[in-house]
């Protein structure tokens, strides 16, 4: 049996494809392989999202890929690495400032940022507006 928090079940799935805004992207024409890879380095980047080191070189590793081979994949999709990474965390943020169960500092060490106001800058800077307009209260 699986037990969930009955918050969690209203909880949006902030990496689903409606939510990530990946309506550009035409899935009916990939094959299967494809979206498997694609959805791999969707996996693999927010496993290591909170590395600042985080590459395309390393995720490529992980796939047992060359670094070309992949940027062809992610082009096929019409994004590239930077893209992916930059929607990751921004939607993460932004989950977790609206959860409000993680402190500013807690927050931007899981997106990789090395300090709080550098992640309020970057935040700043996707949304026009300040981390904390984004968290409830």
């Amino acid at each position: 049996a699986v037990v969930f928090e009955r918050t969690l079940l209203s909880t949006e799935n902030i990496f689903s494809s409606q939510v990530l805004n990946e309506s550009r992207i035409a899935f009916s024409n990939k094959s299967k392989s494809d979206l498997h890879i694609f959805s791999e380095v969707q996996q693999l980047i927010l496993k290591n999202i909170s590395d600042p080191e985080l590459s395309i070189f390393q995720i490529s590793q992980s796939m047992n890929m060359g670094v070309k081979t992949l940027q062809r994949l992610l082009k096929r999709f019409e994004t590239n690495f930077s893209e992916m990474v930059l929607s990751v965390k921004i939607k993460l943020a932004l989950f977790h400032l609206k959860e409000n169960k993680l402190t500013m500092q807690q927050i931007s060490f899981e997106l990789g940022f090395l300090s709080p106001s550098s992640f309020s800058r970057a935040f700043k800077k996707w949304t026009g507006k300040a981390p904390s307009q984004f968290q409830q209260k």
